[in-house]
């Protein structure tokens, strides 16, 4: 099959595991510290036997069990997806379903050549850094993760999977501001 003649979309970027298994941990921690001080109904009481405590148990078990419900339906909606290549040759960055519901609008970049920059890191460091911006002809995907792999190793990763479907990504250094 050509590259030109595939009807799905292409993962250009996943999110790794490690970072996904992570939020879904700490998602289910306040659920099960939800469940801890608010306890199972006819079952076990809590930890401590006041209302308030367990009042508190409940909101934490509601919150806990909402996210790691959109966790487990993103990641089997987007399958891990930060950047995806569509069949009309743009790319963007999938919404998630929390997005959907806020009616976030989509982020998308479409051209031939998009440019992609790394953006200027932060006074605290992250895991997820370092983040570019990929941008091409007036539109743009903001602070995209990384994950540790660095925008040149992106670039050539990316256009090797878009070789024969029209769009290059071409590393474009960051601005440095003068003193």
């Amino acid at each position: 099959m050509s590259p030109r003649s595939w009807t799905g979309p292409v993962i250009l970027l996943r999110e790794p595991w490690r970072a996904t298994l992570r939020r879904l941990a700490w998602r289910a921690a306040l659920l099960a510290v939800g469940v801890a001080l608010a306890g199972v109904p006819g079952v076990w009481g809590g930890l401590i036997d006041a209302p308030v405590v367990r009042a508190v148990g409940w909101v934490l078990v509601a919150a806990g069990a909402l996210f790691v419900g959109l966790s487990i339906a993103n990641l089997a909606r987007s399958r891990r997806a930060l950047l995806v290549l569509r069949p009309s040759g743009e790319i963007e960055r999938p919404a998630s379903v929390q997005e959907g519901w806020l009616r976030r609008p989509r982020e998308w970049v479409a051209g031939e050549t998009v440019e992609v920059t790394e953006a200027v890191t932060s006074v605290v460091p992250s895991r997820a850094d370092p983040r570019v911006t990929l941008a091409s002809q007036g539109s743009a995907i903001v602070d995209v993760p990384l994950w540790g792999v660095a925008p040149e190793t992106l670039v050539e990763r990316c256009n090797a999977v878009l070789e024969g479907r029209g769009v290059t990504l071409r590393h474009v250094p960051p601005a440095i501001p003068e003193d």
